[in-house]
């Protein structure tokens, strides 16, 4: 099982100290090589600044997805719990 390399963690965890928790989930999701949810997660990106706000409905599509990321993770790199600590 490999690890993610720790300059992908900081750039994590720094998306999320400035409240940018979905670019913080691309951010994984290109590690794991999942460009189709990284592509659904921009768009949910798009309409939320689009909109001015985060409606329940793409919160909740965020939330599905990042589920399915964080599980990926988990199953693909030793360092998960560092991983999880930078959300």
């Amino acid at each position: 099982m490999q690890a993610l390399d720790l300059n992908t963690i900081n750039d994590i965890a720094n998306a999320t100290d400035e409240n940018r928790h979905t670019d913080a989930i691309i951010v994984l999701a290109y590690a794991l090589d999942n460009d189709r949810m990284a592509a659904e997660l921009k768009e949910i990106d798009q309409i939320h600044r689009l909109g001015g706000h985060l409606t329940q409905d793409l919160s909740n599509d965020r939330n599905a997805i990042s589920k399915i990321i964080m599980a990926q993770a988990e199953a693909t790199y030793s360092n998960y719990a560092e991983i999880y600590a930078a959300f």
